[in-house]
């Protein structure tokens, strides 16, 4: 690793020879957090700026401990009125806020604090009366991105749960979700809106990744029943966390789920967005509180601003692997743009857990915050993409892709298309293991450009 590694405090993070004496402090200042196995995850660097990241209990999924993340947050010194707040607003809230010194660089300043002293959530969720005395959310944290995102399950006073999320900078589309449920889109009403988060019904049927996990280890291999003849291709979720409660009342299989997840998904794809703007300007109207003066528009999708990115992100870390990284970069964006098809609205984020069953089986959609307008093949490779990485094979979306061709009214969506858009989604996950400060991230990436060349030759099975 490389540029990133000049900064001592990602140096303490990673490990490396040298940092003990910075190492030792980080411990002593998660420890506070009073998890029984604090561990640093999900980190963003900004090179001499700053350091982000969120801090879960390793044990929670073998306690059963409803710990929740804290953040950590590491400042150089041209950032000190950003550390200087974050003490002013502890003091001002009584919420417990701890500092370390890191002997190697006694001039970064370092913190912990719990998700109601979060820098750019804090005034949001105060908003909504979301935080208790202790500086904790009131209710059961499902996912957190430090600085940008928290979503929680909380109790209501008339007994039913609802699932809650709370933005920093809300998406661009945040308020075209209701109107998204009022077209007959197959996904949660929105039952309460502020400028900052919106509020949607707590279901109990879990989420097909649970299916997926539980099928693949009882029969020890592939999905289940899940056969195709294509020879096509193949998140800040808090470990422990569910969108949704645990099993379904109707206990379908994968298989069997397989056709009407990809009707769900047909049906999102099918909306006119034109008219979902329209239908929330008129809603915005009549006063929807919390959605005025915000823009109203479907993003588009462009792969190489996205793929750019990636790219970035990676010369922090691994600078040699970016001339490979933009080989394979390029192969990809030439396949995307020799397989186009036309653009439909799209999850922008489709995977197995952003599929929840509701009690009678039927599948919803959740967390619409990367909708945007893209080719069929964009979602149905998001979902292969992230398949492939959580060490399933590719069967199951490879099904679903199959399953999708099958189900009148659709677009047309070559395999070529699907793997394009596979490989594009497996490159922009390349930097993930850095973020997770895995000990052996230099050979993670590499083997996940690797990964994407092979999904885009048809190399995958």
């Amino acid at each position: 690793m490389s540029q990133a590694l000049k900064t001592p405090v990602l140096n303490a993070l990673y490990a490396r020879p040298g940092s003990e004496s910075d190492a030792r402090s980080l411990a002593t200042l998660v420890a506070n957090t009073g998890m029984a196995q604090p561990v640093i995850e999900h980190l963003r660097f900004k090179p001499e700026t700053s350091a982000v990241a969120r801090i879960v209990d390793a044990a929670r999924d073998r306690s059963g401990a409803a710990s929740q993340p804290w953040w950590f947050a590491a400042y150089a010194p041209s950032e000190t009125n950003k550390a200087g707040k974050l003490l002013k607003r502890a003091d001002q809230t009584g919420y417990p806020l701890f500092t370390a010194l890191l002997p190697d660089d006694p001039r970064t300043s370092v913190f912990c604090g719990p998700i109601g002293l979060d820098r750019m959530l804090f005034k949001a969720l105060a908003e909504i009366k979301a935080v208790d005395p202790r500086g904790q959310v009131d209710g059961t944290v499902l996912s957190y991105n430090p600085w940008r995102r928290v979503v929680f399950k909380r109790a209501g006073d008339s007994g039913e749960s609802s699932v809650v999320r709370v933005w920093a900078e809300p998406p661009a589309t945040a308020p075209l979700l209701s109107a998204l449920h009022q077209l007959g889109a197959p996904v949660l009403p929105v039952t309460g809106m502020t400028q900052h988060s919106i509020e949607q019904p707590w279901i109990t049927g879990g989420d097909f990744t649970e299916r997926l996990a539980a099928d693949v280890a009882a029969t020890g291999g592939a999905v289940s029943g899940v056969t195709t003849s294509d020879s096509g291709a193949a998140g800040d979720k808090v470990s422990g966390g569910s969108a949704t409660g645990a099993a379904a009342t109707v206990a379908l299989s994968p298989s069997d789920l397989l056709p009407a997840v990809a009707e769900a998904v047909t049906r999102l794809h099918n909306i006119d967005p034109a008219a979902l703007v329209s239908m929330t300007q008129e809603v915005l109207h009549s006063g929807m509180p919390g959605a005025l003066g915000q823009k109203l528009a479907v993003p588009g999708v462009n792969p190489v601003t996205a793929l750019q990115g990636a790219a970035n992100g990676l010369t922090c870390f691994l600078a040699d692997l970016r001339g490979r990284f933009e080989t394979v970069a390029d192969d990809v964006l030439r396949a995307i743009a020799e397989n186009p098809g036309a653009a439909v609205l799209s999850h922008g984020d489709l995977s197995a857990d952003q599929v929840v069953l509701g009690e009678d089986g039927a599948p919803l959609l959740i967390d619409f915050d990367r909708m945007k307008m893209a080719p069929i093949g964009y979602d149905l490779g998001d979902f292969a993409a992230v398949e492939l990485l959580s060490g399933r094979d590719s069967s199951t979306a490879m099904a679903l892709a199959e399953a999708y061709r099958r189900v009148p009214g659709t677009g047309v969506v070559t395999d070529e298309s699907v793997r394009a858009w596979t490989a594009f989604h497996v490159l922009l996950r390349v930097t993930e293991a850095f973020r997770n400060l895995d000990p052996d991230c230099v050979n993670h990436a590499r083997q996940r450009v690797d990964l994407a060349h092979a999904v885009l030759r048809g190399k995958v099975e």
